[in-house]
């Protein structure tokens, strides 16, 4: 018998501590990414031109990415904040996770504008357009999800109609 509760308060335990874990990664994930808001940026590894440094806003991102699971990082394509929405998509598309497509099929047209810093090359984007980079062109990590031949030819498509919109009188 006392085999028996003493086993039942090991399970407990294990169960208490998992879930502390649980929580003490999301708290850490909602403190790097308050910061990645604060910063504003999506940078790559190296950013800033001659004599440039590790970007510690792309360290916050290697550290959500070692973290958070894929569903915060889902979550977190929503985010308010312009940056937090790239370096989520960022790290889901880095994982191949399998909604990344549909993920930026909904934000293709999300117009919301982050300053995009690779090198010394620094522009100010829509969100919509870094996700596409990333897809296409591994965008600030080049390790990641790629577009396959018909997702590419819809992307372009809805890409296509949505310039001859803006640009018709």
């Amino acid at each position: 018998m006392l085999k028996g509760k003493v086993k039942e308060r090991i399970i407990l335990l294990a169960v208490l501590l998992a879930t502390t874990a649980c929580v003490v990664n999301s708290n850490k994930a909602g403190l790097i990414t308050r910061f990645m808001g604060w910063n504003n940026k999506v940078e790559c590894a190296i950013s800033g031109g001659l004599g440039a440094k590790s970007s510690r806003q792309f360290q916050r991102y290697q550290r959500l990415i070692t973290i958070a699971s894929d569903d915060e990082l889902i979550r977190l394509t929503d985010h308010a904040n312009p940056a937090v929405r790239c370096y989520a998509f960022q790290g889901l598309a880095r994982r191949g996770n399998k909604h990344v497509y549909d993920i930026l099929m909904k934000h293709l047209d999300d117009g919301d504008l982050v300053e995009y810093a690779c090198g010394c090359m620094t522009s100010e984007l829509p969100v919509g357009h870094v996700f596409l980079d990333i897809v296409q062109n591994g965008g600030v990590d080049t390790t990641t999800f790629q577009l396959n031949e018909q997702q590419r030819l819809k992307v372009d498509s809805i890409r296509s109609a949505f310039v001859w919109d803006v640009l018709r009188p």
